[in-house]
């Protein structure tokens, strides 16, 4: 993490990176396998600052470096395209900056053979795609010599995929079989559960 030199400070950085496991799980769980990997993360950063002007290095100049670690951390796991969506304000009791982010998350196709008594075994398969992924990185400060960050990435829309094949032999006419994929992932859920972190990220009292 870096700061404009002219400023005199520099920023010691603790960068901390949480998955939910349960989310993960359970969506594991739902596709019988198919689908194993982290789908929302919570980031946390303690910034020490030390310099002559630590009071220089204001939320608004700690949050595009801190912005960076999120985007770079956001590509490390898997998300392409990167890019910045919106400025908003995540915590408002406090003096902050706040980016927001969103990508895509590409998945592999999965597909299930099904035993027909008449029609022998039936292939449908789902194809690869990607999912929408949104992020946020907040940034403020508690003291004049100590930076916040938080913020965390979530799936911004619920995955829903289905494919059809044809029992009789020519799908929409005759009989057709239709494998669904319905996994509601409730980003609003998501998005308030990593909020909910973000406010809570404090500086410990010393002992």
């Amino acid at each position: 993490m870096k700061l404009p030199a002219q400023l005199g400070t520099t920023p010691y950085v603790c960068f901390r990176t949480f998955e939910n496991a349960a989310l993960r799980e359970r969506v594991k769980r739902l596709t019988l396998g198919e689908f194993d990997s982290p789908l929302a993360r919570f980031f946390a950063a303690h910034i020490d600052l030390r310099g002559f002007t630590t009071f220089g290095a204001t939320p608004e100049r700690l949050v595009e470096p801190a912005a960076d670690e999120l985007r770079e951390t956001m590509r490390e796991s898997g998300i392409r395209n990167v890019r910045e969506v919106e400025v908003g304000t995540v915590r408002p009791e406090v003096a902050s900056q706040t980016r927001e982010y969103e990508g895509e998350f590409g998945y592999e196709g999965f597909s299930a053979a099904i035993e027909h008594e008449r029609a022998g075994e039936i292939a449908i398969e789902i194809e690869g795609g990607s999912l929408p992924v949104r992020g946020f990185i907040s940034t403020w400060k508690e003291d004049s010599g100590t930076g916040l960050a938080a913020g965390g990435a979530y799936p911004a829309e619920s995955f829903r995929e289905a494919s059809t094949a044809s029992i009789t032999g020519e799908r929409g006419t005759g009989l057709d079989l239709t494998l669904s994929a319905d996994i509601d992932l409730d980003p609003a859920a998501s998005r308030a559960e990593i909020v909910a972190l973000a406010d809570a990220v404090t500086v410990e009292p010393e002992a």
